[in-house]
């Protein structure tokens, strides 16, 4: 309870499935090179990511209602962003290659997280 939790997979149809199995708890949202999506609909990739990792994105704490405390993502999301706000990365499957890895757990290990 409480942790940020960033879920990595290779495959947009194990994303889409864990997402539809997870979304009823609430607080889970799902991120693929088609876009964002929480249990209410389609969310902009900037503001799924701001309601992930406010402190990095430079914005509040969303509300309570608003909060993702679990983001399953595709590798679209394993590079280019600081999403030190996770306290834990689950690799769902495990890339070809090494630095794809690194590349994934390099979201969250981040100075100061």
């Amino acid at each position: 309870p409480g942790e940020r939790v960033l879920a990595f997979t290779t495959f947009d149809a194990t994303a889409r499935a864990l997402f539809r199995r997870l979304a009823p708890a609430g607080g889970v949202a799902l991120l693929t090179a088609r876009g964002g999506l929480v249990a209410g609909g389609r969310v902009p990739r900037a503001h799924l990511v701001e309601r992930f990792a406010p402190r990095p994105s430079g914005v509040p704490p969303p509300p309570a209602a608003e909060r993702v405390d679990l983001l399953v993502a595709t590798d679209c999301l394993a590079e280019g962003l600081d999403l030190h706000d996770a306290s834990v990365v689950v690799h769902l499957d495990v890339p070809w290659t090494p630095a794809r890895l690194v590349q994934r757990v390099g979201r969250a290990a981040r100075l100061g997280s």
